[in-house]
């Protein structure tokens, strides 16, 4: 299973992305990497030595993903502190994508990353945050996969637009209903009882 996950052929795409939508987890690098590990030590608690070799480099490819995977959730934590809301996101695309919605590939990932003060150094930083942000597996990356990591269901508010209202409120420029005095209003007058119609009342 992980091995389907982990090569990008197109044969065993549609069988990924099965694996990949019952398994989120399994898109990050450090959950595949602790079941490397579990793998590896099932492998060393056998009792066939031909079985111990396999064990020591499944150990060794876990290690590696947990700390690649531990350097991909330090640059998709910077990636979101500068693509706060879904319109940053797109934006963001549209820029590298040349405004037409294309797939971006490594480099475009790299512009965006360069455009958010976030380093990507060493190409294997690189390639395992491009994997990572690739949900479909297809080898580019969509303004889809983006916002789903980087997307906000909550919109923000543009500042300007609150500025505006702030501004309409402090010139008297709300459009509501002129309220009248209560003073001004006029109220039926109540009837006043008389000692005759007290009496009635009283014999009755």
């Amino acid at each position: 299973m992980l091995l389907i996950i982990e090569l990008h052929i197109d044969r065993t795409r549609r069988t990924a992305l099965h694996l990949l939508r019952y398994a989120a987890v399994l898109v990050h690098p450090s959950a595949r990497g602790v079941l490397y590990l579990l793998l590896a030590l099932a492998l060393l608690a056998q009792d066939v030595p031909w079985l111990w070799p396999i064990g020591y480099i499944v150990e060794i490819l876990g290690l590696v993903h947990v700390v690649v995977g531990a350097r991909v959730s330090s640059r998709l934590a910077k990636l979101s502190k500068r693509l706060k809301h879904n319109r940053a996101v797109m934006a963001a695309h549209q820029n590298v994508s040349g405004g037409d919605g294309r797939p971006i590939g490594l480099f475009g990932l790299r512009l965006i990353a360069q455009s958010a003060s976030v380093p990507l150094r060493f190409a294997l930083d690189q390639t395992a945050l491009f994997n990572t942000l690739d949900i479909d597996r297809d080898g580019g990356l969509s303004e889809g996969d983006l916002l789903y990591w980087f997307g906000s269901e909550e919109e923000a508010v543009p500042t300007l637009a609150l500025q505006d209202l702030t501004d309409e409120s402090a010139a008297g420029g709300e459009r509501t209903a002129p309220m009248t005095p209560i003073s001004s209003v006029s109220l039926p007058a109540a009837p006043v009882a008389t000692a005759a119609d007290v009496a009635q009342d009283m014999t009755v």
